[in-house]
C-alpha cells in the first residue's frame, strides 16, 4: 500500500477539464484565479521574485489552457488517489474548484473574503457554489 498524497494546509483541491479529460490537482490558492491581471494590476511576471509562478500566465482561458494544466501538473493528484488523498490537518479532502475549459466554466467552493469567482476571462461563466455538482457522476463523491 502506497502512502496517500497529502495536501499542505495552505493549499486547495480543483478539478480540471479540458479536452473532455478531467484531471485533479491542489496547490494555492492564487493558481485558482484566473484572471490575475484584474484580481491584482499590480502584479508583475517578470518581477524576478515570480519567475516561472504559472508560467507567467495572467490570465488563464482556452488558448494556454495546455500551459496551465502544465504548471499544475507537478501536483497532480491520480483520478483513483483521490478518495484517500488527505489534507495536512487530518481527514479527506474536498474539492474547492472546478475549472472546465470545455464549457468555459468556473465553479468557486472557496467561501472567504476573496470572491475569486469574479476573476475569470471574458465570457466565462463563473459562481460561487458546491464544485460536486460540476464533476462526473463517479467523482461527486470525492
Amino acid at each position: 500500500m502506497k502512502n496517500p498524497i497529502v495536501v499542505p494546509a495552505d493549499e486547495y483541491v480543483g478539478a480540471v477539464k479540458f479536452g473532455g479529460v478531467w484531471r485533479y490537482f491542489y496547490n494555492m490558492l492564487s493558481m485558482w484565479i484566473l484572471d490575475y491581471a484584474r484580481y491584482d494590476p499590480e502584479y508583475d511576471p517578470a518581477d524576478a521574485r515570480s519567475s516561472g509562478w504559472r508560467e507567467s500566465l495572467l490570465v488563464v482561458d482556452t488558448h494556454n489552457a495546455t500551459d496551465y494544466i502544465g504548471a499544475l501538473s507537478v501536483q497532480e493528484i491520480p483520478k483513483e488517489d483521490l478518495a484517500t488523498t488527505e489534507s495536512e490537518f487530518g481527514g479527506a479532502v474536498h474539492i474547492t474548484f472546478v475549472v472546465n475549459f470545455d464549457e468555459k466554466l468556473f465553479v468557486n467552493g472557496w467561501h472567504d473574503n476573496i470572491p475569486i469567482h469574479k476573476y475569470v476571462p471574458v465570457g466565462w461563466q463563473s459562481m460561487e457554489g458546491d464544485p460536486h455538482r460540476y464533476l462526473p457522476a463517479d467523482d461527486v463523491g470525492q
